[in-house]
């Protein structure tokens, strides 16, 4: 028999990559807020690039959390979905093929749309993305999560009811692709969620602000603080699983 133990969990958080997200949304900011708040495993999660994952990773390892590789993708559709990667070189490789091919070379514009800041270890800011990060890529959804499937990676889909959810933007859960799950916000939409057909439940904060990193919401039952363990938990194999709190 296998022992499990508890590891409390944040999958949705913003760096200053993101065009919405603070500019002090830094890795040592994050790092200090997320032990603050008692978070054991976060992931990184902007908009159509890994940009920042790797200093992350570094930087939340020395505060003892455990970064999980992310990027918050847009379809075609205009239908937001996360997903997450087993390693920062693999979400990066990821990344640039979609910067590279499947994200429309459309120059952002800061004043309007906020910076995209690449930055380092000491939250120093190292680099601007100029192009603007929060357009649709040219794959569908089914196309887009075939390919972080491809790379060995998992999804799901974002805050299903709001402004780019999968169920504010197409009315419905598709049926002809296969996810991990949806993201809802809080528990008052927890029987919503069932009732459309989704009977694997996350929530996290999507934060865009260190104030919005709040006391985790999910705790994950796992072996240990690894990507294989969090696929586990996300399917609900091998005993893993996870509890709402």
């Amino acid at each position: 028999m296998v022992s499990l133990f508890p590891f409390t969990a944040d999958l949705h958080v913003h760096s200053c990559l993101s065009p919405c997200g603070d500019i002090m949304m830094l890795p040592n900011q994050i790092a200090r807020r997320a032990n603050e708040m008692g978070i054991d495993v976060l992931a990184i999660t902007d908009h159509n690039t890994a940009g920042n994952v790797e200093v992350f990773e570094k930087v939340l390892s020395k505060y003892g959390v455990f970064l999980i590789p992310g990027i918050e993708i847009q379809t075609i559709e205009e239908v937001h979905i996360l997903a997450y990667f087993s390693s920062a070189s693999i979400a990066i490789m990821f990344s640039k093929s979609l910067g590279d091919v499947y994200l429309p070379q459309i120059k952002n514009i800061p004043e309007e749309f906020g910076y995209q800041l690449y930055c380092d270890e000491n939250d120093e800011f190292t680099a601007i993305e100029d192009i603007a990060l929060m357009n649709s890529i040219s794959l569908s959804l089914s196309k887009a999560i075939e390919l972080v499937k491809q790379h060995d990676g998992v999804c799901i889909f974002a805050h299903i009811y709001r402004t780019f959810g999968v169920i504010r933007q197409l009315g419905f859960l598709p049926k002809d692709v296969r996810v991990s799950g949806c993201e809802i916000r809080d528990r008052t939409e927890l029987e919503k969620a069932k009732q459309d057909g989704c009977d694997r439940v996350f929530i996290s904060s999507d934060a865009h602000l260190l104030e919005s990193i709040v006391r985790p919401r999910m705790r994950f039952y796992m072996k240990e603080r690894s990507y294989d363990e969090f696929v586990l938990a996300l399917n609900r194999k091998d005993g893993r699983r996870i509890e709402l709190l």
